[in-house]
Order: structure tokens, then sequence, then C-alpha cells
């Protein structure tokens, strides 16, 4: 729940900054995009109620709330690559890569109530991935290429945490599969095919170079 509140308020500042920044009117984004965005974030607070629903079902009361994100990437950059920068981590990445961890989830959940809310969020997940990946069809120059190929070892150290490579720290979601919570192996290995199949070639169609990127995953896969 608390991930999809997020989710919302970085949509709601991603709408408002395709909307209004002078500086990617020369991207050509057109309103469709930007009310593509405005709908996810809409879409990301419908799921934070969904999940606050299933937690009450187990017993723990919960209430989707009002969260206040920080930019992604450093305050100093250009606010051009600011929002590039956001456009790739939340779109592109944590969007796709949602869209593989759910399908995944739905093949291995039997309640059905949790099935219908994960086929729920799935279905608008799709529609939020796509946001970046038209964002970067509207033209990148050299200097956002080449910032995008540096900062995608950040972006993904920002979206995963360390403990999904990790074979140390307990897994207490093992057996959890009916209920809609992969195992950490399980969840890995979907991060990882998402990424290689879909996130690192979907970049390079655009020019970004993923080969830091996938640097970065190589090491976290080997050194666990």
């Amino acid at each position: 729940m608390a991930i999809e509140c997020e989710a919302a308020a970085r949509f709601d500042r991603l709408t408002t900054d395709l909307a209004v920044l002078g500086e990617l009117t020369a991207l050509g984004v057109n309103e469709d995009v930007v009310a593509l965005t405005r709908r996810a974030a809409d879409d990301e607070r419908r799921h934070a109620a969904l999940c606050a629903r299933a937690a009450t079902r187990f017993g723990v009361p919960a209430t989707p709330m009002v969260v206040t994100v920080p930019r992604l990437g450093s305050p100093e950059l250009p606010r051009r690559l600011q929002i590039l920068h956001e456009v790739v981590a939340l779109s592109c990445v944590t969007e796709g890569v949602s869209v593989a961890l759910l399908g995944a989830m739905l093949e291995t959940t039997t309640d059905p109530e949790l099935a219908e809310t994960v086929r729920s969020i799935l279905r608008d997940e799709i529609d939020h991935a796509r946001i970046g990946w038209a964002v970067l069809a509207c033209g990148l120059n050299e200097t956002d290429r080449s910032y995008l190929s540096a900062a995608l070892p950040a972006i993904l150290a920002g979206t995963f945490p360390r403990e999904l490579f990790s074979t140390d720290a307990p897994d207490t979601s093992a057996d959890l599969g009916p209920w809609a919570i992969l195992p950490r192996p399980r969840r890995r290995d979907v991060v990882v095919q998402a990424l290689s199949s879909l996130v690192f070639p979907g970049l390079s169609r655009f020019g970004i170079d993923p080969a830091a990127g996938r640097s970065l995953l190589l090491r976290q896969t080997t050194q666990r």
C-alpha cells in the first residue's frame, strides 16, 4: 500500500512536469501522454485502496496515506535530466518489472480475492510502463542518452533492495505464494529476466546504453 501511495505521488508530480516544463516541450510530449500519466496517479491511489482492503482482511487495518517523495537523481541536475531520470526509473524500470512480477504472482495465487486484486493492478501497470517509452520516443539528445546510460546503475540500485540479491537474510515469504507473495528466489529470477529481456533492450532502442546496468546486475547475481 505504501509503495502504491508513493507511486501516486510520483505520477502526480510527473503529470505537472510533463504538462508545463518548457525544457521537455522540445521533446514533443503530447497531451495523450500527460493524460495517461494523470490517470496513472489515480490508478495508483485505487491500488493503494485495494491493498488496504487486503491488509484489513488479514487483520491489519490500513488506510491509504498522503506521502511526499523526493525527486530521484541529483538535485544539481538540470531539470530536464531530473525528469528523464524519474521517467526511466518510475515507468520504464519499476512499472515494467512490476508487470512481470504481478504476472508471476497471478500464476501462484490461489486466493480468489487476492487474485482479482493482482489482476486489476496488473492491467493498469501495463499502461504505466508505456508512459516511459512514450516519453523516450519523443526524442532524446546526446546529453540525455549519455546521462541515462551512466545513471542506470544508480536507477537500478535505487529501485531494487539489496536484500533481493542476498542469500544471507532469511526469506520469510517462502510459503506465501498462494497469498500473492513470491519467495525471494522467484522474485529475483523474475526481476533479472524482465530487466534482461525487456528493459535493457527497450532502452537500447532509444540509444541508451544498458552496459553499466548489465554489469551491475551481473555483479549482484554472481556475488551473492
